[in-house]
């Protein structure tokens, strides 16, 4: 499927709680519980635009990638595509090219993915992410590409 890009601003803070809430809702319910206030809250105070993208296909926002690229490795904060728009090769895209930058700098990738979500934790396993750590509610996941 077809997609693009977009740097994110300060006035996509309601688009994408919409799009971690359609994506992740049932996991951090599973997890915590959701409480709307909270999340909302949490959401606005942790909102970075610098380092998010909206995924967009078509006219319509699908989903949002969030990436801190450090000198010593690339840390993939949220891949976050919305249930209508997923298994659709998206996330697979997005993941081919970030693993692809990080074999051209010689970096390592990190993510965590909450223990619930199975879907996501086969997705990277199927790339060569192994569970390095893990909390209570998380397990994180490395790619060595060195």
């Amino acid at each position: 499927m077809e997609f693009r890009l977009r740097n994110c601003n300060v006035k996509d803070v309601s688009i994408t709680y919409d799009i971690k809430k359609n994506a992740l809702k049932r996991y951090i319910e599973d997890t915590w519980g959701w409480d709307e206030n909270f999340q909302l809250k949490y959401h606005k105070e942790k909102f970075k635009v610098d380092n998010t993208k909206l995924i967009i296909v078509g006219n319509q926002e699908v989903g949002l990638l969030t990436v801190i690229d450090q000198r010593d490795m690339i840390f993939i904060e949220n891949v976050l595509i919305i249930k209508k728009y997923q298994s659709k090769g998206i996330g697979k895209t997005l993941i081919i090219q970030i693993i692809d930058k990080a074999i051209k700098t010689k970096r390592d990738i990190l993510l965590e993915v909450l223990k619930v979500n199975k879907r996501a934790m086969d997705f990277y396993e199927r790339f060569g992410f192994k569970v390095i750590d893990e909390t209570n509610t998380k397990y994180k996941l490395k790619l060595c590409v060195q």
